[in-house]
């Protein structure tokens, strides 16, 4: 997330970028809410998304993977309800600006 202020910028000064893309991402940083949304979109894929990649490289494996398919399934379910997520709560608390209602 420490570069997604890097972007919009990024996206502005060049206009060589594939047409389409470039155009629906502008249209996104154009509106101040779709920003928002995409923004607290990308920290809670950043958070939530690790491990589902390390499950899915592990399961596409060649051994015997019934012994071990859900240990690695159960440590997603277990990421996904119960962990931290770190970049969607400073997003939150940026956001809300001190309002608890709104954080939470």
């Amino acid at each position: 997330m420490e570069f997604y202020r890097d972007v919009e910028p990024f996206l502005r000064e060049n206009n060589d970028l594939s047409p389409a893309t470039r155009e629906h991402l502008m249209n996104i940083f154009d509106n101040p809410d779709e920003a928002t949304d995409l923004e607290l979109e990308l920290a809670a894929l950043i958070d939530a998304g690790a491990p589902f990649v390390s499950a899915t490289y592990y399961l596409v494996g060649d051994g015997p993977l019934v012994f071990s398919c859900y240990k690695r399934l159960s440590t997603v379910a277990h990421s996904v309800g119960i962990d931290a997520y770190p970049n969607v709560e400073a997003m939150a608390r940026c956001r809300a600006d001190g309002n608890m209602a709104v954080y939470n």
